[in-house]
């Protein structure tokens, strides 16, 4: 089995150079613009990438059935990803990857324009399985997150959430948030530790320049 992680963070932080820096061959599920300005970073790395243009093209909106057939495309997709021996599975971004599954679920759905909140259940299965699939395959996987803002009473705070699949953070071995803090000099990047199945006692802790491989020997040190 491998490792699971969630990263999340704000847009230009690195999540993206992360995932590709990370145990070859890379599964790289493209649902976000702009991956092809690093390929160049990584040329001799066995990277294999499916772009789902209906979401880049942003298409999608107002037409009749392009959620279900774009989530039947990804699930093929993966579903033959899900027979290799190794490498890492990279979704970027698994919120976006959450708006396809419950859309392409209310699409199944006729004449409706919206999910009821108890209508959930069925896309929360749906996306839970994938992430479970990863997990018990011998891939790792890594789920490019966006953030939101966090609003209370309707005012909006300075924090900041996970923008997608509320159950995540619940299901993965790792959640990192991933941040470019100023210092002397310039900008150096911090992964934070949020969640880790190791250790609990590694939430908080922060890891410079971090890579794939730096964080699970942080993880797997903690465990012994």
């Amino acid at each position: 089995m491998g490792i699971l992680i969630s990263l999340e963070g704000e847009e230009g932080v690195g999540k993206s150079h992360f995932g590709l820096a990370s145990p070859e061959p890379i599964y790289f599920f493209n649902f976000d613009w702009g991956i092809e300005l690093l390929l160049p970073k990584f040329q001799g790395k066995k990277i294999h990438i499916y772009d789902y243009p209906l979401v880049l093209s942003e298409e999608v909106s107002g037409e009749p059935e392009k959620w279900r057939p774009l989530y039947s495309t990804f699930m093929r997709d993966i579903a033959e990803v899900f027979l290799k021996d190794k490498g890492t599975v990279v979704i970027d971004t698994a919120t976006t990857l959450w708006k396809v599954v419950h859309s392409a679920y209310l699409e199944s759905l006729p004449h409706r324009e919206r999910l009821m909140p108890y209508e959930y259940a069925e896309p929360n299965y749906l996306m839970e399985s994938v992430l479970q699939r990863i997990k018990l395959s011998k891939l790792n996987g890594i789920l490019i997150q966006k953030l939101r803002d966090v609003y209370i009473e309707d005012k909006r705070t300075k924090e900041k959430e996970l923008d997608g699949f509320r159950l995540t953070t619940s299901l993965v071995d790792i959640a990192l948030r991933l941040e470019l803090i100023a210092e002397e000099g310039g900008f150096k990047q911090y992964a934070t530790i949020r969640k880790s199945r190791y250790n609990f006692k590694l939430r908080g802790l922060r890891i410079a320049n971090p890579t794939f491989e730096s964080v699970i020997k942080v993880n797997e040190l903690a465990s012994r």
